[in-house]
């Protein structure tokens, strides 16, 4: 958009009353861009609010949350991390209960 240059002083009234209107005009254009202006502000601030909730939402898991394990998705099921045995739940243990040791160490049976 250009702007026109400032113009001329008028020679007549009438002139002048037209150079008056057209001022009105700008103005009125202005204030009203202003208000969309403002109103786009406020529209961004609350899409972007809301596309953190989203992508939050996104990220959530049954694992970082309170879902249960069957509302996570294909993907998040599959970077689901394994054991290194690849075995899943608790891997055993080997070692034994005080109680068995003397038994293991060949001090009993």
């Amino acid at each position: 958009m250009t702007f026109p240059s400032r113009p001329s002083r008028p020679l007549t009234l009438k002139a002048a009353l037209k150079q008056l209107d057209e001022s009105w005009e700008i103005i009125e254009s202005f204030r009203s861009l202003h208000q969309e202006h403002e109103q786009l502000k406020q529209d961004f601030i609350e899409l972007s609010q809301r596309l953190d909730e989203v992508v939050s939402q996104l990220h959530s898991s049954s694992r970082n949350s309170s879902k249960p394990p069957s509302s996570d998705t294909p993907e998040q099921k599959a970077k689901r991390p394994r054991s290194v045995s690849g075995v899943r739940g608790k891997r055993r243990t080997t070692r034994s209960s005080p109680a068995r040791a003397g038994v293991i160490a060949g001090t009993g049976r």
